[in-house]
């Protein structure tokens, strides 16, 4: 598969998952934002995987990177996410205002 997306608070769980599974990368307690992030690769196995197969780059995609994102309890992307609350509302706000003197 392209990902793999596993809420848990049991970390031996997920890890136990991460190292039983294959998958193009995987997102701990969150989603997409993996996707996002510039520093990670992103492409998946097997069906879902595309590379190409001369030189280094040859070399990177039969080794297969795999990206795993653990999102903590306190992020502030997971203001992005029911139940909306009014200290959620006011982070959002914060942020905004924080990007938009950037």
């Amino acid at each position: 598969p392209l990902a793999m997306y596993v809420w848990s608070a049991r970390r031996e769980a997920v890890q136990r998952l991460i190292e039983g599974t294959s998958s193009g990368g995987v997102c701990v307690n969150h989603c997409m934002l993996h996707y996002v992030h510039s520093g990670l690769p992103f492409g998946g196995v097997n069906q879902s995987g595309q590379g190409n197969s001369h030189g280094h780059f040859g070399f990177k995609a039969f080794s297969h990177e795999r990206a795993v994102l653990h999102a903590g309890w306190f992020m502030a992307a997971r203001t992005m996410f029911p139940p909306y609350t009014p200290a959620k509302a006011r982070l959002q706000r914060g942020v905004v205002n924080v990007l938009r003197r950037l």
